[in-house]
């Protein structure tokens, strides 16, 4: 390897590693949607469970009380 860092090395790091973590992002992203549907058991949300997520937004709970139970 040459001693010198050039301009064009130092751009063609750049754009490399920027694709590389781009594509990875991408990756990560896919796989996660298609892990979600197995973990979130979207077969048991009630539709108690919905309105109960319509409350709380609707009336901002997390400002008060966390979902962690502190606050």
């Amino acid at each position: 390897m040459s001693e010198v860092f050039t301009k064009s090395m130092a751009r063609n790091i750049y754009y490399g590693g920027s694709v590389f973590f781009f594509l990875l992002f991408l990756a990560l992203t896919f796989d996660t949607t298609n892990a979600l549907p197995e973990r979130d058991h979207r077969e048991n949300i009630t539709p108690q469970v919905a309105q109960g997520k319509v409350v709380w937004e609707e009336n901002n709970c997390i400002g008060c009380h966390t979902l962690l139970g502190e606050g």
